[in-house]
């Protein structure tokens, strides 16, 4: 009985494993295959994408992409966009760290009504904003100059900042609050000044 009962259950637990890879598998056929025509239809002669639209190109012309990228500026875009997201997350960072740490850990008046004001900034939501935001910085954006893009990373500030008192709270992930790395430090700074 036992033997019958592990063989029944080996098949069922098999055929689960068969229903999920073959899930997955059209999962990964139905995002991958229009990523994958994408990709060729760029690569082929127009003509040809309307003769033949769903084959393989005869030939690959990778033109369009340097005329793109020439005509259309895309270098200085990519390089604005990247010049701009590091920014935001290193200043997020700074600030979100700083605010968080000072939310969770320090004991003050005011840190309760500090955390409900920044978890208030979860209840907008920040596609709203984009428009707004970028209407009250037209005239600094027009004095800066080149960048004509809307910083919407500030929505993301009240959920870092959430996320990181959370940590705080529950964890010390680098061991800064230790008494001991504390001490270390001091003995080293009074190592170094006693050695010079």
């Amino acid at each position: 009985m036992d033997q019958q009962y592990s063989k029944v259950s080996i098949f069922i637990n098999k055929a689960k494993r068969a229903i999920i890879v073959a899930l997955l598998m059209g999962l990964a056929i139905s995002v991958l295959y229009p990523l994958a025509w994408t990709i060729m239809s760029s690569i082929r002669d127009p003509n040809e994408f309307f003769l033949n639209p769903w084959g393989l190109p005869n030939k690959f012309d990778f033109s369009v992409y340097t005329k793109v990228w020439h005509d259309f500026n895309v270098g200085h875009a990519l390089f604005n966009s990247m010049r701009l997201s590091v920014t935001t997350v290193a200043v997020s960072l700074v600030f979100t760290l700083t605010a968080s740490f000072a939310i969770s850990r320090m004991r003050w008046r005011f840190s309760n009504l500090a955390l409900g004001f920044l978890l208030a900034g979860l209840m907008i939501p920040g596609h709203s904003t984009i428009i707004p935001l970028y209407l009250s910085l037209l005239p600094v954006i027009d004095v800066i100059g080149s960048i004509r893009s809307v910083p919407a990373h500030g929505h993301e500030i009240t959920i870092c900042a959430y996320v990181e008192a959370t940590i705080w709270v529950e964890s010390d992930p680098l061991g800064l609050l230790r008494r001991e790395w504390i001490h270390d430090v001091k003995n080293v700074i009074e190592a170094t000044i006693g050695h010079s």
